[in-house]
Formats: C-alpha cells, sequence, structure tokens
C-alpha cells in the first residue's frame, strides 16, 4: 500500500499544477528546467542560458559599483576644487586661468600647492575670483527662484482654469438636461394622444415638431460644446 506524505492541500491545490510552484523559486526552477525536460532545448542552450543570466548579473554588479565609484569620484573632484579655490584665495594658486575640470590636472595642481614651499599671501584678485564665483551663484540662484515662481504661478492659473472649466462643463451639463423638453414633447405628441398638446390642431402640431426640431439642433451643439469642454479639461 502507497502512503502519500504530503497534505491534501498541496495534493489537490486547484491552482498549481506543479509541487510548490505557487512560490518564486520554484517557480523560476520550473521555467529554467522545463524546457529542457520538454527536450524543447538543448543541454548546451541550457548552459549557455546558465552562462548568459551569471555574465548579465555580473555585468549589473559591476554596473552598480561604477555608479558607486563615478558617484564618490565626483564628490571627490568636487571637494579637491573647493580647495584650489581656497588656495587661490590664499595666494598659494594664480588667480587667472579657469581651474580645471578633470582629475588628473586637479590632482597636479594639488601636488603643486602641497609640495610648494612658498607662504599664502593673499591678495586682491584671489579674493576677487572668490567674489565672482559668489556673485555668479548667487545671479544663478535668483534666476532659478524666478523660474520656480513662474512655473508655481503658471500652475495655479493652468488649475483655476481647470476648475472653471469643470464648473461650466457641469452647467452645461445641467442646461442639455433642461433642454430634453423636446424629447418630452414629442412623448407627449406620440404616447398620450389625449393631451392639450396632442389634440391641438394640424398647424399647433407642425409648430410643437419644429420647435422640437430647434431644440434638437440646440442639444447637439450643446453636446459638442461639452465634449470638447470635458476634452480641455482633461488635458
Amino acid at each position: 500500500m502507497a502512503f502519500i506524505f504530503q497534505p491534501q492541500n498541496i495534493v489537490a491545490n486547484p491552482d498549481v499544477l506543479f509541487f510548490k510552484a505557487d512560490t518564486f523559486e520554484h517557480r523560476e526552477k520550473l521555467k529554467t528546467i522545463f524546457p529542457y525536460v520538454l527536450d524543447a532545448v538543448t543541454a548546451k542552450v541550457l548552459m549557455a542560458r546558465h552562462d548568459l543570466d551569471r555574465a548579465m548579473r555580473t555585468l549589473r554588479r559591476k554596473q552598480s559599483e561604477l555608479r558607486a565609484v563615478e558617484g564618490a569620484t565626483g564628490a571627490w573632484q568636487a571637494e579637491a576644487q573647493a580647495w584650489l579655490r581656497e588656495a587661490v584665495e590664499l595666494g598659494l594658486l594664480p588667480p587667472g586661468p579657469p581651474l580645471p575640470t578633470d582629475w588628473p590636472r586637479i590632482l597636479g595642481l594639488l601636488r603643486r600647492v602641497g609640495t610648494s614651499s612658498a607662504p599664502p599671501r593673499p591678495g586682491m584678485a584671489g579674493m576677487d575670483a572668490t567674489l565672482s564665483r559668489l556673485e555668479r551663484l548667487r545671479r544663478e540662484e535668483t534666476a532659478s527662484a524666478s523660474r520656480l515662481a513662474e512655473h508655481r504661478l503658471r500652475l495655479k492659473e493652468i488649475t483655476r482654469l481647470t476648475e472653471s472649466s469643470a464648473l461650466y462643463a457641469d452647467a452645461l451639463f445641467m442646461q442639455r438636461e433642461r433642454l430634453e423638453l423636446s424629447r418630452w414633447l414629442r412623448a407627449r405628441l406620440v404616447d398620450e394622444p389625449s393631451t392639450t398638446l396632442a389634440a391641438a390642431g394640424a398647424g399647433g402640431r407642425e409648430q410643437i415638431v419644429m420647435l422640437c426640431n430647434a431644440l434638437d439642433g440646440i442639444e447637439i451643439q450643446l453636446g459638442v460644446l461639452v465634449a470638447e469642454v470635458c476634452r480641455h479639461t482633461s488635458l
């Protein structure tokens, strides 16, 4: 007699065909090995896929390490440029040429400052370079603040316009519903011939039909206008 040591919820699970296929680990294993079991791929292709996956994981790890190194290098470079500007203020470097942006030249200037035996000689030229940079940064800050305020104002205007468009669309919907009088009139003429409207003379009936046709045209125009307003509001 055979014994089954698996619980009933695993044996009779209607949502899972294979054992533990509802877990990510076993599902990925089945996706990898099942084509080989069905003879859809060869062992060579399966091994090549395994090598490719391993290479892709290595590539992603190396890319992450590269981004970390680039971030650290950028921080070091910014700090080194700050040291160079301080050296210009102290007179250890000439204030004329612009500071380099590539890392080898920055290191070269730092080594030059570190090996120099000349005492610091702060001068107006170095201070002017620092003040010029400070003034440029302040102008950039002012321009950025101005653009930010402009964008905020435009956002408020767009928000108010959207709200006004929504209110206008609601008003048009209400007006359109009120102008469905043509349907009501036609219903009275056709469905209830004993009413006063239906009992009117031939000329009166024709005038009522003309009125209903005119109301239909207005309703169509309102429908187009409401659709256009809703489209602009959604944008």
